[in-house]
């Protein structure tokens, strides 16, 4: 298994963190439960580009499909 580079790691964290601070700003608990799986995701080593673009995209279907 390949490992992300921190580097990159580093820019889809910053990347998802600032969508999931924008989009649940006025949703405490929603906005802590996303927080606490993308963390999890991200100590296992797997977000990859796709999933980044789909979990950031807006689109309620697609955040529903990565949660």
């Amino acid at each position: 298994m390949t490992m992300i580079a921190p580097t990159k790691l580093a820019r889809f964290d910053a990347r998802v963190r600032a969508f999931l601070a924008e989009h649940f700003k006025n949703r405490a608990l929603s906005l802590a439960e996303l927080t606490g799986l993308w963390e999890t995701y991200v100590r296992l080593g797997l977000p990859n580009e796709d999933f980044v673009a789909g979990f950031t995209n807006g689109k309620p279907a697609s955040l529903a499909q990565r949660t």
